[in-house]
């Protein structure tokens, strides 16, 4: 934010904020899957699940006083703690909610190949904490779209074949 003062300079405004987002999760679900015909198939998931995210959030915030001559200098905007100028947020809450995915497989046995493609929502509902102006509470966030996956298969031991004609 730039505000121009009533003599010759200029005022900067700077907010260094930094966001750390950690979540843990748990979930239960079930999968249908069908044959439909020669190597394609027909997979169908649902599940529940819960979510305990942790945000933290600091915010520095500083002045810069520059005169048209080019001289200036940095103040922090808290004045009174000037040394430790940050405003430090934590908000934990909790979430609940599922998911739906659904999706069809190809199997290409020749070249290891299986070919999937399908659709995924999943929806959030918040509960938890307004703490320091974010306001989660009652909310829900709502994530859908397309999945494609390519998924290559290969053996690590080979299979031994009986003998044939011999007793040991």
């Amino acid at each position: 934010m730039r505000l121009i003062g009533p003599d010759s300079g200029n005022y900067w405004i700077y907010n260094d904020t930094r966001i750390t987002y950690n979540g843990y999760s748990g979930g239960l679900g079930a999968s249908f899957s069908a044959h439909v015909v020669e190597n394609l198939f027909f997979f169908f998931n649902v599940s529940a699940l819960y979510q305990y995210p942790q945000m933290k959030a600091n915010n520095s915030f500083f002045i810069m006083f520059i005169r048209d001559g080019g001289e200036g200098f940095i103040l922090p905007l808290n004045f009174k703690d000037a040394l430790h100028n940050q405003r430090k947020n934590r908000l934990i809450y909790n979430a609940v909610g599922g998911n739906i995915t659904t999706s069809f497989a190809y199997r290409i046995p020749a070249a290891h190949l299986t070919l999937s493609l399908g659709a995924r929502y999943q929806f959030l509902y918040f509960m938890g904490s307004d703490a320091s102006g974010f306001r989660f509470n009652g909310k829900s966030d709502h994530y859908y779209g397309g999945t494609f996956s390519a998924i290559f298969s290969f053996e690590l031991t080979k299979e031994t074949k009986p003998s044939e004609g011999k007793e040991s």
